[in-house]
């Protein structure tokens, strides 16, 4: 013993005091504590429970050599035998497997609960140190970064990988919502199966422990849903719930309506107007792609995705003579509001003006001082002579000349034969000496 020690204790008490054994000549610190404790005789907090008889553990002082302490691990199990049938777990901590109990436990006393050598805490990160960056930042694990390491993990072994003490239900003794989440009519197959750290750091990582940000770390899995740019101003979790939903796909909300939490702009812009049908429903991705790359989430093929809708328009196109360019290049929204108008047919603006818009020769014509305009073309009802998107006739005519003209203009009248002499007007081509816009003769 220390000479300090002895200086108060003599060795013949001591040895009786211990057993019969006298302790080794540097050992008194390795059970008691030189300053004060809250125990008998100054012994550290946690005493080993085969204390005081050394016998359990030790030979006699006649061994050889004397005191000679007993194999490990076989020591231990005679009263840790619920331990060693740890042994046989699909993970077996390391220094346990090679039978080293004394790298982690005092065999006499210590100051931390189970004999450790130091704070659990401290000690696994002895060797685990690749994790001392992560239970030491702000997004640490708060058993983590407690050093409750066993909260989560068996020190000795498991059957789950990593030493983790309770399998797929271990996240749901404290977490208890999670419990709900499998039942969820659509459960994410993470949380279903019980693979939390699919997603997780169990340790530490950036907000909610996630590996990485949510729109890295959802595309880990799920890179065929999504194009180059995706949705824009959102992220994963803007839409969908990240462990379950009782809506399809995840969903945060009834499909109908989801939309409407980010683009309820677009429904007060459109108050009391026409909407479009699948906008009026929410029905949003019967035109949009949720995860598209194009511009506006919509599919490369604007027109093909109107006309899945739209058969009688289809029906048009295929019979066409002339198709109006714009539908031709499968522009729709060039001319109609896709959302919803307070127009006739969606349309973006008055007829006049938005056919004006792109024929600007003719709106100069129009505008010039003194031009005589037709009616029609005057009012803006373009629709009255054309098609919009096709027709049998050429130019877009609603129908052949003279029947189209003859819907206004009495092809009978005494009037207009006398002002056509030696002219059948029901066989003329009236566009042939009359502007249809300005209606003076060529």
């Amino acid at each position: 013993m220390p000479g300090l020690c002895a200086l108060c204790h003599e060795a013949p008490a001591l040895a009786r005091s211990h057993g019969g054994y006298l302790p080794a000549s540097a050992g008194c610190l390795s059970c008691h504590d030189a300053h004060g404790a809250s125990g008998p005789k100054l012994l550290r907090e946690v005493v080993h429970e085969a204390m005081p008889d050394c016998s359990s553990c030790h030979g006699s002082t006649e061994a050889t050599p004397p005191f000679a302490v007993r194999a490990r691990p076989a020591l231990c199990f005679e009263c840790h035998d619920e331990e060693e049938a740890k042994l046989k777990s699909k993970a077996v901590h390391a220094p346990f497997k090679a039978g080293s109990c004394a790298t982690c436990h005092l065999p006499h006393a210590a100051d931390e609960q189970k004999l450790l050598v130091r704070p659990q805490k401290d000690l696994c990160l002895s060797c685990h140190a690749a994790i001392q960056r992560k239970v030491s930042g702000p997004g640490a694990h708060a058993p983590a970064a407690a050093g409750r390491c066993d909260g989560c993990h068996d020190p000795h072994g498991a059957n789950a990988a990593k030493l983790v003490s309770a399998g797929e239900t271990l996240c749901a003794g404290c977490h208890r919502e999670a419990r709900d989440w499998a039942a969820l009519p659509a459960p994410h197959e993470p949380v279903r199966s019980g693979d939390c750290t699919s997603c997780h750091d169990p340790h530490g990582g950036g907000p909610g422990l996630l590996l990485a940000a949510p729109q890295k770390l959802c595309l880990g899995c799920h890179e065929d849903v999504i194009g180059k740019r995706g949705h824009p101003r959102a992220d994963c979790t803007s839409c969908h719930r990240p462990h379950g939903s009782d809506q399809p796909k995840l969903l945060v909300g009834k499909a109908e309506t989801l939309c409407a939490r980010c683009h309820q702009a677009m429904y007060q812009a459109r108050e009391g107007a026409h909407l479009h049908t699948p906008f009026a429903g929410g029905a949003c991705t019967s035109c949009h792609l949720a995860h598209g790359d194009s511009p506006r989430l919509l599919p490369p093929d604007v027109a093909k995705a109107c006309l899945q809708c739209h058969v009688g328009v289809q029906k048009v196109w295929d019979r066409g003579v002339s198709r109006h360019a714009p539908f031709a290049q499968g522009a729709c929204p060039s001319c109609h509001d896709p959302h919803g108008s307070a127009r006739p047919k969606d349309l973006k603006a008055e007829p006049g003006k938005l056919c004006l818009g792109c024929h600007q020769p003719l709106a100069k014509k129009l505008s010039a001082p003194g031009a005589a305009v037709h009616d029609p073309v005057k009012s803006g009802d373009c629709l009255e002579c054309h098609r919009g998107h096709a027709s049998t006739v050429k130019a877009l005519l609603a129908r052949d000349v003279p029947e189209l003209c003859a819907d206004c203009h009495d092809l009978d009248a005494e009037d207009l034969a006398r002002k056509h002499p030696d002219t059948k007007l029901r066989a003329a081509v009236c566009t042939e000496c009359h502007d249809p816009h300005l209606p003076r003769l060529r």
